[in-house]
């Protein structure tokens, strides 16, 4: 059973936000000293204690908690002091808040991948349904030898294609160990320049000017050198953590076809044994066929139930989440243009992350389904599959376009920006990918992972899209000509 829903990197997401607009409160705090300056700086650390290097991963309830007070401490002055304190603020605010879109969106990982398991649990059924009737045919025929010959060679086929994805998934995890540890490399001599770094300004700051002015300058080249390492680091991780969930798809495939080799196996030892009564036994079959098919339409059941009951106001409680974040980003333009834009930008992003996986979820109950509305053997209440079906895939495209929209409108937003350096290679590297998955035909298809999710940025995480409504209506962050 494939996943698609990736583990949301909670700490590095939360990074990415509070670097951004810890800056922007740094900045206010040298222009101004008043009492916004101290609660902007105040909520600025407290969102930089969530995902502070060497310090474990707080809590969910934790997280939630402390999220929910900077926003409370935020919101009385949002519209006090100066125009970029203000921005600060709802910069913040807008952290903040994706921190909560983030755990509802992680909320909805979790229902999604309930989806994934009930339907399976629905294929493997199948199966059974599928076998049950097979082998009542193979009774009633009352001649076993070419049954016998077409179920070896699929054991045959069977056992060719667990070999191939038992290898398949060793040349991955080979290739994710080697990602993970050219990155450790990489992290290692960043932090080795680094210690040279503060060695030079530590010996810099006891000197006069113009003697220490030199030694500046090459600790401020070295720690450009330093964040290159950092940046191949990081992209060697995303790199690693982009294959690694084929390491989950292999294995799921690997027990997939060795339930169904067993299975034949099975099949094989109860044709061998079949001499007498022919008809009394493929009676028996059919009916065992007509209690897996009860399960079945508990299985569709459930699984439609988790649709209309969780995922769909898991969805909307995550959308609603991010549309409160985008709105506190879009209060700040008057003050920051550019933080504006990417903080939309980025939360556009995740967004759009987070409304192409549920789709894939939905996308892939929706095949299960129409697996069991198509089986060779018809099952009883066929329609109610159609139906269902048809519903799982009507949610999965609305889902596939919001996603579609969501990326366009952060495509739009980082096309947007004026950044130079490695900070706007990045951007552009982004911009690129969203063109070329933007450009695709139809769009894109909900089982696309969209590569650059984690990618570093310039001083933040790429992110996703804006919605509300019935559909996920994206909402761009305008230059108001003040950034």
């Amino acid at each position: 059973m494939p996943s698609r829903q990736p583990k949301f990197r909670q700490t590095r997401a939360r990074l990415s936000c509070v670097l951004l607009a810890s800056g922007l409160v740094a900045l206010t705090g040298c222009l101004e000293e008043d009492e916004v300056g101290p609660t902007l700086a105040q909520a600025s650390s407290r969102l930089e204690t969530l995902g502070a290097a060497g310090t474990a991963i707080p809590g969910d309830e934790f997280r939630v908690s402390e999220y929910k007070a900077v926003i409370a401490t935020l919101k009385p002055i949002a519209g006090k002091g100066s125009k970029s304190q203000q921005a600060a603020a709802n910069l913040l605010i807008a952290s903040a808040q994706r921190g909560l879109a983030q755990d509802q969106s992680a909320k909805l990982g979790v229902v999604d991948q309930r989806l994934y398991d009930q339907s399976a649990l629905l294929s493997t059924t199948l199966s059974q349904w599928n076998k049950l009737n097979s082998m009542a045919q193979a009774v009633e025929s009352s001649d076993y030898s070419r049954e016998l010959a077409s179920i070896k060679a699929k054991i045959k086929e069977r056992e060719a294609a667990i070999q191939a994805e038992t290898e398949a998934t060793e040349q991955v995890r080979q290739r994710v160990a080697e990602l993970m540890q050219l990155a450790e490399q990489e992290a290692q001599a960043a932090a080795l320049i680094r210690e040279e770094v503060d060695e030079l300004r530590t010996r810099a700051d006891k000197l006069p000017a113009d003697e220490a002015l030199p030694l500046f300058e090459q600790a401020a080249t070295l720690r450009r050198e330093a964040d290159a390492h950092d940046v191949e680091a990081e992209r060697r991780r995303a790199e690693a953590d982009v294959i690694r969930p084929e390491i989950r798809d292999h294995e799921l495939e690997t027990n997939r076809l060795t339930e169904q080799r067993d299975l034949l196996l099975t099949t094989i030892e109860e044709l061998n044994t079949k001499s007498q009564s022919d008809s009394t036994e493929a009676s028996m079959l059919r009916q065992k066929a007509l209690t897996v098919a009860d399960s079945i339409r508990d299985l569709v059941s459930q699984i439609e139930q988790i649709r209309t009951d969780d995922a769909t106001p898991a969805m909307e409680a995550a959308r609603s989440a991010y549309n409160a974040a985008l709105a506190s980003a879009n209060k700040a333009r008057s003050g920051d243009s550019s933080g504006a834009k990417l903080a939309a930008a980025e939360i556009n992003h995740e967004l759009g992350n987070v409304l192409m996986s549920h789709a894939a979820a939905l996308t892939f109950s929706a095949t299960a389904i129409d697996h069991i509305a198509t089986a060779a053997d018809p099952l009883p209440s066929n329609d109610l599959y159609v139906t269902a079906a048809a519903a799982f895939r009507q949610d999965g495209e609305a889902a596939n376009d919001a996603a579609t929209e969501a990326f366009r409108a952060a495509r739009d937003a980082y096309q947007g920006l004026s950044l130079r350096d490695e900070a706007g290679e990045r951007i552009d590297r982004v911009v690129q990918e969203l063109d070329a998955l933007l450009g695709a035909d139809n769009a894109a298809t909900p089982e696309d992972v969209i590569p650059d999710a984690d990618a570093p940025l310039p001083e933040t995480e790429n992110s996703p899209v804006e919605t509300s409504g019935e559909q996920a209506a994206p909402v761009e962050a305008e230059d108001n000509g003040d950034g």
